[in-house]
């Protein structure tokens, strides 16, 4: 049985899922997902971290400014 499946039987529900890869070319490494109590339209999105090696997209740089000194 699957993570989302066991959440539901709890009561939560999946609202959204933001699908992270390191660069353009690699796979999927991680899936973010977000749960609440009440059942909506599934919001999925997708973040890319790196154009080229140590070169952060613009999203990225926006989520971990807060987080990071350097960005």
């Amino acid at each position: 049985m699957n993570f989302i499946n066991i959440a539901k039987e709890h009561h939560l529900f999946l609202n959204k899922v933001c699908r992270v890869q390191g660069n353009k070319k690699s796979e999927v490494k991680r899936s973010l997902l977000a749960f609440s109590f009440q059942e909506t339209e599934l919001e999925e999105t997708h973040l890319i971290i790196e154009l080229a090696r140590h070169q952060y997209t613009e999203d990225y740089i926006q989520l971990t400014k807060d987080f990071y000194l350097k960005m």
